[in-house]
């Protein structure tokens, strides 16, 4: 498993804050978690630790990365948190809800394109065994302080891995208005893997090998590129570009539902998933 590596990976990489911690959201069965405390939960970097277990306790991971990042005029493309804050703050730990609160982020001094950020990370066990579903808003404001209206890109991106395998997931973008999309692990067909993936008004997306995905928050000044399949150790990512009035606000929309069925209820659940997912919109 890829997370092992995370820890000590992360141990050296000097972010910022605090000694790494970890979030963990609950409901019913399902557990998510963040591998990472408040200060360096979305960072410049291909290493930001997830574990996503729709029947939590030691069920497989499903789940390698999830990270937010933003693109500031004229600056690269960044984790969130990845510029000095006047305050980071956070909520929800140990509830199905978890809030994280950027205040004054970002690169570059006062009155250009800096902002404040509250991302919002809900858990939901599905009505299903074996299903979850994750859902994330990005609130994010142009700082009162601005000269004028800023162009902003917000990225979304995830690496999941399903029952922890590699290189054998197929991503498919299947509405490029919506924009989502639905993965399946090709191999592991009893029990079946379905997940479905949606970034609401995206303006970009993209489906690509794990290190390209993750590379797209630390890798310069580059958007997602369209792609909308994918075969192999892989992820998803979503862009928004915005502009905003200093001051204004958009939030920014992504969820991930997953069904891992147990092998009793695997033919049961590979008819329902698709109609299970689209009521849980």
């Amino acid at each position: 498993m890829r997370i092992r590596l995370i820890l000590a990976a992360s141990a050296g990489l000097g972010l910022a804050g605090s000694a790494f911690g970890a979030f963990t959201l609950n409901n019913g069965n399902a557990t998510f978690t963040m591998l990472a405390s408040a200060s360096s939960l979305f960072p410049t970097s291909n290493l930001s630790g997830a574990d996503f277990r729709p029947e939590g306790g030691a069920t497989t991971d499903q789940m390698f990365y999830y990270n937010w990042g933003v693109r500031q005029p004229g600056f690269s493309n960044a984790g969130l948190t990845a510029a000095g804050a006047s305050s980071i703050t956070e909520s929800g730990t140990g509830t199905d809800t978890y809030t994280h609160t950027i205040i004054n982020g970002g690169t570059g001094p006062a009155g250009q394109s800096r902002y404040d950020a509250v991302t919002t990370i809900r858990l939901t066990d599905g009505a299903l065994p074996g299903a979850a579903r994750l859902d994330s808003t990005l609130v994010f404001t142009a700082s009162q302080g601005n000269a004028g209206p800023v162009t902003y890109q917000l990225f979304h991106i995830v690496d999941n891995d399903f029952n922890g395998s590699l290189n054998n997931d197929q991503f498919n973008v299947t509405d490029t208005t919506a924009v989502r999309g639905t993965v399946v692990d090709t191999l592991l067909t009893a029990p079946a893997v379905f997940g479905e993936f949606e970034g609401l008004g995206a303006s970009r997306y993209e489906v690509s090998g794990s290190s390209t995905i993750r590379s797209r928050i630390n890798g310069g000044i580059v958007d997602l590129n369209n792609s909308a399949s994918f075969l192999g150790d892989g992820g998803y990512g979503f862009q928004w570009t915005v502009t905003l009035a200093p001051g204004e606000s958009y939030t920014a929309r992504s969820s991930y539902n997953l069904v891992v069925p147990e092998p009793a209820t695997a033919g049961l659940l590979i008819t329902l998933a698709p109609a299970f997912l689209r009521r849980r919109r």
